[in-house]
């Protein structure tokens, strides 16, 4: 995974990461489990991914730099990269999806809140199917 930087050596952090779907779905990962690699390695500040989650002041839809998606989730949280591409951290579920679509540069529209209706219908504790 590699994470363009400024010429003064500076990572940009909002934008420039390039990464497969996997280096992504580790990234939510890390998340997940609170700053913490598979291994027990402390790579974020303790408190950092709480941080990442809670709403700003003034837009309940955003984190320090994170989406979130109240009405769905009051936990989610979320990267949005360049067409589409998303990385949903779902803290209550312990799950992570990350969604890699390319669609044409012409296609803007992507109902978001559809898709996690479906994602979090798929985890419904209650299920009517017979076993």
């Amino acid at each position: 995974m590699y994470i363009e930087h400024q010429p003064n050596g500076h990572f940009l952090g909002g934008a420039y990461g390039y990464g497969t779907a996997r280096d992504w779905a580790r990234f939510g990962l890390l998340h997940q489990r609170g700053g913490v690699w598979i291994d027990g390695t402390r790579i974020l500040p303790e408190g950092w991914t709480e941080y990442s989650a809670t709403p700003t002041h003034t837009n309940e839809g955003y984190a320090a730099h994170f989406w979130r998606s109240p009405g769905h989730d009051p936990k989610l949280y979320y990267s949005s990269g360049f067409r589409n591409q998303n990385v949903f951290i779902f803290p209550d579920q312990e799950l992570v999806i990350a969604r890699f679509a390319m669609p044409p540069l012409a296609y803007v529209f992507w109902d978001t809140g559809a898709f996690l209706d479906d994602m979090l219908a798929c985890l419904t504790t209650n299920s009517t199917r017979a076993d």
